[in-house]
């Protein structure tokens, strides 16, 4: 999926004073959310200040809505990923995919190299 540069992405979010930045596990999106948040100076609040929901409980969001062998075998990351742009996309007025290869250009990037020790969710 060809996504927006990040700096594109920027500029089309300074009309907002609300940004909710989503995507699969591991796809990138903690450290997205800390680099727009950071260029468009805003707050940023992880999901976990909201709650957030083990593979198994989201594989159940997901029921009915793939099909039924591949929601019981396929990792919740890769029903996530084809998920988007059949379901939810749609039903988002002022969604922005954007470029994960855009964020390597930002002075929070961290080479996969540096962080091959990192935690889930780390990002320095």
């Amino acid at each position: 999926m060809q996504g927006k540069d990040l700096e594109e992405v920027i500029q089309s979010l300074r009309i907002f004073n609300k940004i909710l930045v989503t995507g699969p596990q591991r796809s990138g999106t903690t450290i997205a959310a800390q680099i727009i948040a950071a260029d468009s100076a805003m707050p940023c609040v992880d999901e976990k200040e909201y709650g957030w929901r083990s593979a198994s409980c989201q594989r159940k969001l997901y029921r009915g809505k793939a099909p039924y062998l591949m929601y019981l075998v396929t990792p919740i990351r890769v029903i996530k990923y084809l998920h988007w742009p059949l379901h939810q996309k749609v039903l988002i007025p002022h969604y922005c995919d954007l470029s994960y290869a855009s964020l390597s250009s930002h002075p929070r990037w961290i080479k996969p190299v540096q962080r091959s020790a990192f935690n889930a969710k780390q990002t320095a």
